[in-house]
């Protein structure tokens, strides 16, 4: 049975108090008599926006949502035309609410339909929002990019797009914003869900929202989103949400609800009224109101209702106050611009998500989908020269797919409670999905230009750093290109110069299961792989080498050696190179902590517990709550080689099997890259995994970006935005009197200071924020996000240090030169067919057809 979502537990805690049935009339009363004497309580207006929540999923597959909102798209352009020669205040309006759903609307639309839409937008009876969807705070800055490019340059200019909206999610990066006004759009709208968070103001609420560059939004933050209905109902008509499949339920017919006979509007208006006398109560002082409006058949994926302009058209008509208008989403901005733009406070700095630790819910399909990213990079370097359009397109696809995958949904209405049904299964995979193609086509298309650049040229192995900063560290060989020939060196082909190949220590995994079916991997001798070291290989540059034979002496020592220390067991505990006044890190590199939840109700943490306040919040999260660290399991074992010691120590807790942690050290460049390793064991019970990244006391100011965008973390924030945890891009910088330390990963974009905080609502800096903590792995959320990812995770870091202060740019280009990938094309002597060259590695979108 699928649970009661969210949003009718919410509207509960959110309102009460505040929906107060008619049933406190008195018997003798009137229809007249209950509305005599009653005053506007100084509301104009109510300005109601109609919308449908737009989820890639949840109610049903995204496949089936998309192509209801198509439908919905229909439904309400009708409605439109219908009532396109009413009087303004008698005419059906709507607010498309993801530019998406619309785009594909548009291309299968017939020119007379387009031509309809366009005179219903000119009529400002349809809105579209400017953003294709409602979006976790994970995508960089080319898609970014890519979302305010999501249409033809044309058709955005016919569409009159007014407003951005944004709604559950609990946050609106700066990204999103400047992008906004570089569309020459200046308002956003809101709905913010609060379960597990909150808006910036109370809700409903208005402010101005300043950027870096002083240019300025005007934000509404109005109640949830499905909040509408309920101020003209004493409860939701809605009950549970079921998927369009199940055809048992259905969307309200006429009659079911906003019934127009004169004793229910009557009722509606007692509603009405006490909901704005306990507006006016709690200090909201604006001269209207503004409210979205859904359907109340599943408000998420909900079409338009052609009952409610009948309802709003005899309330006026019976003279109830305040007067009901029907507006689009961008003329209630303006409306609310007009009536309090000059009053409202301005805030500065990022909008932190308090929903984004969903993210962590599936560590691997986070990792791949910023993994893909690292391709997208590659793939855009100048090192292949100008792309062909194909290249290009497929690239677009590339960046609009992980734009996809960091759309807000992800699961569905029952995931949480079902994670294992075929239902919950088919929008996991589809949403997954987002994530694996996006990074198997960004190595698809990287090999093509890799290949095609280099598969005619002479023999030899060619190393491309596809960065834009220079690269010193190892490069891996598969040595099956070897054809059996056991090379011990490789020689730069234009320097002479010749570096010893490296294959000791070389293991693969396998399983093992011993007498009672327990599974465990070990490592056994016979890898394939091998690995030379280059020094500052340049920016967006190829090298060619050539395999050789000939075994080589060991290269001259490194001079001035890092300074390292460890801990009883071997561990190490810092690493301090010359120049450097304090170590890199300090004790506890890569410690392992489990928090417990041990409350299993995700509903009441989300949505009592963390709007209890301070004291009482604190002391129940401390209740329910506890702290598990990982234990050495021995020793740790060193490795040197020429340019490196590896450092590998293996970890137990009880939460998962065979876990190791690894960190390289360098010993010509200070830094440390560090993976932790390990096999989560199946639990649904709710639980946060953290990997511990010390740096030294000094080390006070985190700085770090998000679409990048700078911030300093806890200071450059507007009110009530989350610093309980944040997501970053990439990297964190802490700058010191001796230089710069920078915190990096490929695979984890939520991190956290001094401890775990979940539930805690910081206001300011912990004392202890020179302790990073990187979430690894987080089910709390109720609902949508998968409560259950067994199985092998790997999760790879890198600590470094600069001596003067870097750019956000510069620190940017260095960080992406640890993970993007460096092609190596093995061109063996014999020459490459021109026909096979040219239909093999012309690169190209992918038109794979199934």
């Amino acid at each position: 049975m699928k649970c009661i979502i969210n949003k009718l537990f919410i509207g509960v805690l959110f309102l009460l108090g505040a929906v107060v049935c008619s049933c406190n009339s008195k018997p003798g009363d009137t229809m007249e008599s209950s509305i005599e004497g009653k005053d506007t309580l100084g509301f104009k207006y109510i300005d109601i926006v109609h919308i449908t929540h737009t989820d890639y999923g949840y109610t049903d597959h995204a496949l089936v949502a998309i192509d209801l909102h198509k439908r919905f798209i229909d439904v309400a352009l009708d409605l439109a035309l219908q009532t396109k020669d009413e009087m303004e205040e008698n005419r059906f309006a709507w607010t498309v609410e993801a530019l998406d759903p619309f785009y594909s609307w548009w291309n299968s639309a017939p020119e007379n339909r387009q031509e309809e839409m366009l005179s219903m937008i000119k009529n400002k009876q349809i809105g579209i929002n400017a953003m294709p969807f409602h979006i976790h705070p994970y995508a960089n800055t080319k898609q970014w990019d890519e979302m305010f490019n999501w249409i033809p340059e044309k058709m955005w200019s016919q569409l009159d797009i007014e407003v951005g909206m944004q709604h559950d999610v609990n946050g609106f990066p700066r990204a999103a914003a400047m992008r906004l006004l570089d569309r020459d759009i200046h308002y956003i709208w809101t709905g913010i869900n609060p379960h597990w968070g909150g808006s910036p103001v109370e809700q409903p609420g208005a402010f101005w929202w300043k950027m870096p560059d002083n240019r300025k939004l005007l934000v509404w933050s109005g109640y949830p989103y499905w909040q509408g209905y309920l101020f003209f109902a004493e409860r939701e008509w809605r009950l549970q949400q079921r998927e369009y499949a199940n055809t048992q339920t259905s969307w309200p017919r006429n009659g079911n609800i906003l019934q127009t006979d004169e004793t229910s509007m009557h009722n509606a208006h007692d509603v009405c009224v006490k909901r704005l006398q306990d507006l006016r109560e709690k200090g909201y002082d604006y001269p209207f109101l503004t409210l979205t409006f859904t359907n109340e058949w599943r408000c998420d994926n909900d079409g338009p209702m052609p009952q409610l302009l009948a309802f709003i058209k005899k309330w006026n008509e019976m003279g109830l106050k305040p007067m009901l208008r029907m507006k689009t989403a961008g003329e209630a901005m303006k409306n609310i611009e007009k009536e309090v733009g000059s009053q409202l406070k301005t805030f500065e700095g990022e909008w932190q998500d308090w929903w984004a630790f969903g993210g962590a819910a599936m560590p691997r399909e986070m990792e791949v989908a910023r993994r893909a990213v690292y391709y997208e990079k590659a793939i855009d370097s100048p090192v292949w020269g100008e792309l062909n359009n194909g290249t290009k397109d497929e690239l677009k696809e590339i960046n609009r797919l992980l734009c996809r995958y960091f759309e807000h949904t992800y699961g569905s209405n029952e995931t949480s409670e079902a994670p294992y049904s075929l239902y919950t299964q088919g929008q996991l995979n589809e949403k997954n999905s987002f994530a694996y193609r996006p990074w198997e086509r960004g190595k698809y298309l990287l090999a093509q230009l890799a290949r095609n650049k280099f598969a005619q040229e002479d023999a030899g192995l060619y190393v491309t750093n596809a960065a834009n900063a220079p690269y010193t560290g190892w490069i891996k060989l598969d040595v099956t290109g070897f054809r059996e020939v056991d090379y011990k060196s490789v020689r730069n082909s234009m320097t002479g110069k010749t570096y010893p190949l490296f294959k000791e220590g070389d293991y693969v995994w396998r399983w093992v299961v011993d007498e009672n079916l327990n599974t465990s991997r070990e490592a056994i001798p016979g890898g394939t792989e091998a690995w030379f070291w280059v020094s500052d290989m340049p920016a967006n540059s190829y090298t060619q080498f050539t395999l050789q034979v000939a075994e080589i002496g060991e290269p001259e020592k490194q001079p001035d050696l890092p300074e390292l220390s460890f801990d009883k067991n071997g561990w190490i505990t810092s690493a301090q190179w010359k120049g450097m006044s304090e170590p890199l890190f300090t004790e506890g590199l890569a410690d392992f902590m489990v928090v417990h939840f041990n409350d299993m109700d995700r509903w009441s943490q989300g949505d009592i517990y963390m709007h209890l306040d301070d004291k009482q919040r604190k002391k129940k999260f401390d209740e329910i709550t506890e702290v598990d660290w990982a234990k050495p399991k021995g020793k740790a074992k060193v490795r040197e080689t020429p340019y490196s010691w590896i450092i590998s120590q293996d970890m137990e807790h009880p939460r998962v099997k065979n876990m190791n942690r690894q960190v390289e050290i360098f010993k010509e460049v200070p830094r440390a890259k560090v993976n932790v390793f390990f096999d989560r064991i199946s639990s649904i019970a709710p639980e946060v995994f953290y990997a511990k990244f010390p740096f030294p006391q000094d080390c006070k100011q985190p700085v770090a970006t998000n679409g990048g965008i700078p911030c300093e973390l806890y200071k450059d924030q507007i009110p009530n935005s989350c610093k309980d945890f944040f997501v970053i891009d990439s990297w964190v910088k802490y700058d010191m009197q001796d230089g710069t330390r920078i915190w990096s990963s490929g695979d984890v974009p939520i991190v956290s200071f001094g401890g775990h905080h979940m539930g805690a609502r910081l206001q300011d800096a912990p004392e202890n924020s020179n302790e990073l903590y990187g979430m690894l792995y987080n089910n709390l959320w109720v609902v949508n996000f998968c409560v259950d990812s067994p199985g092998e995770m790997n999760f790879e870091f890198d600590l470094t240090y600069s001596k003067g202060k870097l750019s956000v740019e510069q620190i940017t280009d260095k960080i992406d030169s640890y993970y993007m990938p460096m092609p190596v094309v093995n061109t063996p002597e014999a020459r490459e067919d021109p026909i096979v060259h040219k239909y093999m590695n012309t690169p190209q979108r992918l038109t794979s057809g199934y």
